[in-house]
């Protein structure tokens, strides 16, 4: 859970490997959600909730949210993947990480202001600063209830 100043915990997730996808008799399934084994080879942290309009703001200087949600434990909403690499970016260069992301030829707004890159490269999994997760990641972890 996020502090009331907004500040939010981390999960460190295991490496394992886990059904990604689902069975044919789950309830909700969509047609293309095969169910396969993957192997998550790596282990990794995972913030416990979205982020905060406090966290965004503090590195962005952008309000990226128009909900009726009030107060700055809210979550940041009407972002884009590369506004969400962008702060990524961001909160690894304030913690002397390396950035995970190579953004190139950007639009010149700022990151929450319709943000737009014609280049982006993704360092990977191994990168040691803060990235997004990848689509297997966030299965594993909402599958394992880590996150409740």
């Amino acid at each position: 859970m996020c502090s009331a100043t907004g500040q939010c915990g981390f999960v460190l997730f295991q490496s394992d490997a886990f059904w990604m996808g689902s069975p044919l008799d789950e309830p909700g399934r969509d047609e293309d959600e095969v169910y396969h084994l993957v192997t998550i080879e790596h282990d990794f942290l995972l913030q416990t909730a979205e982020v905060t309009r406090a966290q965004w703001e503090e590195l962005m200087n952008t309000r990226p949210w128009s909900s009726r949600c009030v107060g700055e434990t809210c979550p940041v909403e009407t972002v884009n993947w590369l506004e969400a690499a962008a702060f990524a970016n961001a909160l690894s260069v304030s913690e002397g990480l390396p950035e995970c992301y190579h953004l190139a030829d950007c639009n010149g707004e700022l990151p929450g202001d319709d943000y737009e890159c014609a280049t982006v490269e993704a360092v990977g999994v191994a990168c040691d600063g803060y990235r997004l997760p990848t689509e297997a990641e966030w299965e594993y972890a909402a599958r394992s209830g880590g996150l409740e």
